[in-house]
């Protein structure tokens, strides 16, 4: 487990299949009762649960780079039980606002007002319901937080306004860097409260835009700052919601500079064995050279151990960066809180929009419930910010495994959460258009039971356009009626993240859950 920017295929048992988010949490069943039981690694560091699977019994070992071992034991119940009480330990669930289960619609693909403005006249001419429209980094200036490309989107502060006379909710993504371009005031206030390469030097790497750095989230000052470009944001586009998206954290190569090699999955045989292996005899030197100039020969493809496939700085921050707790002045390596980007982004956004004062004044966000949604997410997440899944091909596999991320995701105390409808990308360039209609028609059957559900189709797709009104025939019936039972279905669901918020509940449940006679569904692949 390790915090990923990459949109990873699901899981197939051999490992390394990491996304954007850590949650050290096991639910296990006892082999003499039908009671079940938890275990919570504690720890930030990337680490590796091992369930071996034998004829009288199963062991879990447990496998970690670092860091402190804090395990938690939480004893016996059902499922469910087991589940509240872990939920109440690392925070219960923020209850989201009522519209958000409403239905959303986004996309990377709306490179203007325009492009929006149509398709929200479209879903009004067909009479499709729309609640929410997610607006991709295509609204900024340069990709650059905090801004608005007032070419290509002009008038969308007034465009906003008018969605929202109309009962419809607008939500905004923000990326996880800050751009360092043009004298980004933001990057000057920031000095001192940045993710630092060294001593003297920030840590800068491409992402979605050539130059960016990274607030340290350990510091106080990176509120302030953060604080400031919330409510400039605000000022300009009267936003309903935040997406905090690539804050895994992801960058465009390898560790950053000087290196910054093009992200590879290249499995060197030579060197596999010893990075899977623990013992005494481990040469721990790589760690005093690790950001040398021979760093090629030291990186981090070569730590003694590493639980996956691919290098921990893949699409990331090099692990010897650091961070400054501005309290205590305790330095932390990027290798052993470098999972945590995403948590304490989300926590600092929610803790900034739901203060009635802010540094800059009142706050006029502080009188409503608002959404937060984090692509990264770490245990505990799930009291400040809500998550949903991205980046799935358009395949059976992926709509069935959708299930099963949804369940594991209220499990980890994020009831409110969905994968997206229809998925982001079609599969294979030859996929056939009708197989693709037929998965888009199920799929959005499948979503009139997701907590949160909304289309989000990639401009790369090259696929079947997947808006609801755009299938053929009976599959635009069948999406239309699934929107509306969503509406139907609401106040249950809603009655159950509210109990969720108060004492810890799951809203997505596998059977086993609810009646011991599915307990065998626990051999099943999801």
């Amino acid at each position: 487990m390790w915090s990923q920017g990459e949109h990873a295929e699901y899981d197939d048992g051999r490992g390394g299949a990491q996304l954007a988010g850590m949650h050290p949490f096991c639910l296990i069943k006892a082999n003499q009762s039908d009671e079940f039981f938890g275990i919570f690694f504690r720890s930030s560091n990337a680490q590796a649960p091992i369930i071996s699977y034998m004829q009288d019994s199963h062991i879990l070992s447990y496998v970690t780079t670092g860091g402190n071992l804090d395990i938690n034991f939480f004893f016996r119940g059902s499922a469910k039980e087991v589940i509240a009480a872990y939920q109440q330990f690392i925070g219960l669930p923020q209850l989201p606002p009522f519209w958000a289960l409403g239905w959303h619609a986004g996309s990377n693909a709306w490179d203007t007002l325009e492009d929006v403005k149509k398709v929200v006249d479209e879903y009004d001419q067909t009479g499709f319901p729309l609640e929410t429209i997610w607006l991709d980094g295509n609204y900024m200036e340069g990709s650059a937080d905090f801004t608005v490309n007032e070419t290509a989107f002009p008038g969308l502060k007034g465009y906003t306004a008018s969605l929202q006379a109309q009962g419809r909710k607008v939500v905004l993504k923000l990326y996880a860097g800050l751009a360092n371009e043009n004298d980004n005031k933001y990057v000057i206030a920031s000095e001192g409260a940045q993710i630092m390469y060294n001593e003297s030097t920030p840590f800068d790497a491409p992402t979605i835009t050539n130059s960016t750095r990274f607030l340290d989230w350990f510091h106080e000052k990176a509120r302030t700052v953060w604080e400031e470009g919330l409510f400039d944001l605000w000022d300009n586009v009267p936003y309903d919601g935040l997406w905090l998206d690539m804050n895994a954290p992801t960058i465009s190569c390898d560790g950053g500079p000087p290196l910054c090699t093009a992200p590879t999955k290249e499995r060197t045989v030579k060197h596999e064995p010893s990075r899977r292996k623990l013992g005494d005899d481990l040469d721990t030197s790589w760690y005093s050279t690790y950001g040398s100039e021979f760093m090629a020969e030291n990186s981090t493809y070569y730590l003694p151990f590493i639980p996956q496939t691919a290098n921990l700085d893949r699409w990331t921050i090099t692990l010897n960066a650091t961070h400054t707790n501005s309290s205590s002045g305790k330095t932390y390596l990027e290798y052993d809180v470098h999972s945590l980007f995403g948590h304490m982004q989300a926590k600092t956004t929610a803790e900034i929009l739901n203060s009635n004062k802010s540094n800059n004044g009142d706050n006029p966000n502080a009188d409503y419930r608002k959404l937060i949604s984090s692509t990264s997410t770490f245990a505990g997440t799930g009291k400040y910010a809500q998550h949903h899944r991205a980046g799935q091909r358009r395949t059976w596999d992926h709509l069935r495994y959708s299930i099963a991320h949804v369940m594991n995701f209220n499990m980890f105390g994020m009831p409110f959460t969905g994968a997206d409808v229809c998925a982001t990308k079609r599969y294979v360039s030859n996929q056939t258009k009708e197989e693709q209609e037929e998965i888009c028609a199920r799929w959005y059957q499948l979503s009139t039971f997701y907590p949160l559900a909304r289309t989000n189709r990639d401009k790369l797709d090259g696929g079947i356009d997947i808006l609801p009104f755009t299938l053929p025939g009976e599959y635009e019936s069948m999406a239309k009626y699934s929107i509306e039972d969503r509406y139907m279905y609401a106040q249950f669901v809603y009655e159950c993240l509210f109990a969720a918020s108060q004492s810890g509940q799951t809203c997505f449940d596998p059977l086993f859950y609810r009646s011991e006679e599915h307990t065998s569904e626990l051999q099943s692949p999801i």
